[in-house]
């Protein structure tokens, strides 16, 4: 997780040293993340489980949106004001797309008014 810290023996390590660490999210430091997260991957085969790639909005008070390019850049999802539980079936007009990874992009208004920005990659499995 972006943000975290290994604590070791009550040190805090950037990375860990012993097999008796643990990763401790900035929300049980008492820290406020402000941070938009996506799953670095996810399973649409309508399990139940993982079927739909979203963002998870951390300190954010409005999601302004939420857009997935394939690798050669084609938009193959794009979700203006989207909202936690709205996301990316893994399909382009109506086709399922093919194991591999593709680019979000994924912006919102946190809680002091200020634009977050992020990006990054995430694989469809089928």
């Amino acid at each position: 997780m972006q943000g975290s810290n290994i604590l070791c023996n009550k040190m805090s390590f950037a990375h860990p040293t012993s097999a008796f660490c643990r990763l401790t999210p900035p929300s049980a430091r008492g820290h406020s993340e402000k941070n938009i997260h996506v799953p670095k991957g996810f399973t649409p085969n309508n399990d139940g489980h993982n079927d739909k790639l979203y963002p998870i909005p951390v300190g954010i008070k409005t999601l302004k949106a939420f857009r997935i390019y394939n690798r050669w850049g084609l938009l193959m999802y794009d979700n203006k004001d989207a909202g936690i539980n709205d996301g990316w079936d893994g399909k382009y007009l109506g086709k399922p797309q093919p194991t591999e990874t593709y680019t979000w992009i994924a912006e919102g208004i946190d809680d002091d008014g200020n634009l977050i920005r992020r990006s990054g990659n995430t694989v469809l499995i089928r």
